[in-house]
Formats: C-alpha cells, sequence, structure tokens
C-alpha cells in the first residue's frame, strides 16, 4: 500500500465508509492478538508497528488482526485493529512500507480530499514531520443509471465533512531512530461520521511504536 496508489480511489458504483469488508490478499495468513504489543512480536523485528494512545474515546473491539506474507510471494506484514463506542467507529490500518499490502483498506467512489496536513510524530524529544493526506466521504452525487458520475476535477471535501460524512487518514510513519528502530509503515485510519478532523489528525499524532513483547 502506497499513497500515491491509494490516495483517491474512483470507480463504479459507491461504497460507504466500511460498508464492505477490507481485502487481504490469498498468500497471507492471519492471525488475532489482544495488543498491538503481540502483533508486534507476531510480525517479527524487521518492521513497526504503531499502537494508538488518543481514540477520541473509542474503545477496541476485540483483538488486533495480525496478517503475515509469504516471503516466497513477496507479500508484506501488517495489522488492523477496530475501536467502536455506540454508532462511531474507527479502524487502523498497518502495513509495512516498501512491500506490497498485507491488507487493504476499504474503498469508497464518495472519498475526496480535504488536505495534506502535516503533524508531529513520536515522543517530545525526537519529534518528525510527518505530511499525511485527509480526505472525506462527501461526495454526494445521485446514482445516475445505477452508477456514480465521476466528481468534477477541482471538487474538494471539508473539514468539516469528515465528521458529517466519514472519512480517513494516509501517512507513511517513521521511527525517529533510523539507525536503531525498524523500517516505515504505511498506516490508514479510516473513521465514521462522528470522529472530527481534529480528532482525526490527533489520533494519528499520538500513534506510538510499539515494542514486540
Amino acid at each position: 500500500m502506497n499513497l500515491s496508489k491509494y490516495g483517491l480511489i474512483a470507480g463504479l458504483g459507491a461504497c460507504a465508509l466500511m460498508a464492505i469488508a477490507p481485502v487481504a490478499h490469498a498468500d497471507v495468513t492471519s492471525s488475532t492478538v489482544p495488543t498491538w504489543a503481540k502483533a508486534a512480536t507476531t510480525l517479527g523485528p524487521e518492521g513497526s508497528l504503531w499502537g494508538p494512545v488518543f481514540t477520541a474515546g473509542l474503545k477496541q473491539s476485540g483483538g488486533i488482526q495480525v496478517f503475515k506474507g509469504d516471503p516466497l510471494k513477496q507479500f508484506g506484514n501488517g495489522a488492523i485493529a477496530t475501536y467502536k463506542i455506540g454508532k462511531k467507529q474507527m479502524q487502523v490500518f498497518e502495513n509495512w512500507a516498501g512491500v506490497p499490502s498485507a491488507i487493504d483498506p476499504s474503498p469508497s467512489t464518495r472519498r475526496l480530499l480535504v488536505g495534506t496536513p502535516t503533524i508531529k510524530l513520536g515522543g517530545p524529544d525526537t519529534p518528525i514531520a510527518m505530511k499525511t493526506q485527509v480526505s472525506a466521504d462527501c461526495y454526494q452525487a445521485k446514482l445516475n443509471n445505477g452508477l456514480l458520475p465521476a466528481p468534477p476535477a477541482n471538487a474538494r471535501c471539508k473539514e468539516s465533512d469528515v465528521s458529517k460524512y466519514g472519512g480517513e487518514l494516509r501517512m507513511t510513519a517513521k521511527p525517529s531512530n533510523t539507525m536503531g528502530s525498524p523500517g516505515n509503515t504505511d498506516v490508514v485510519i479510516q473513521v465514521s461520521p462522528g470522529v472530527s478532523y481534529q480528532q482525526l489528525l490527533k489520533i494519528a499524532s499520538d500513534l506510538q511504536q510499539v515494542a514486540g513483547r
């Protein structure tokens, strides 16, 4: 999963946020563990996982799904976790960067770019500026013969549309210590309506690199 390939997703029909299941590749095995630390242990030391500290009040629902690729097939490793409270929901997808994705987030043809804000990731002593891509599912055009018309070339969503319609944030998380820490991680955070743009940015900026145990 890379940001350029999956930044703005267009296609036929319409699929709302998390209306369909994320796509796991056939050459990837899966298991479920209770914590991000256990997930890091399962995947091994060659890559990084990042656990959310701030979740906008959402609670982890079930375990962390861990996806481990077949080295002979050159598929990567990744994990996904779901957080819920009431009707609000968040899913965190993580794939080791630089190799094919172990699991891909659900696409939406109603998702348009909001902006590309920069956040500070990491501890207060070693923050790293990370460029993100935030989108929202604000494209509400009516279907035409069962198909969603392509949006205008200059169409964009507003920050307030994240809370109104749901959306996502994408970034490549980089450890502050590249000498002693594993590699980069492609992160996608998808949220349902009710989670605000500012909350989404805070969820992303408060991610902490997880050590296996």
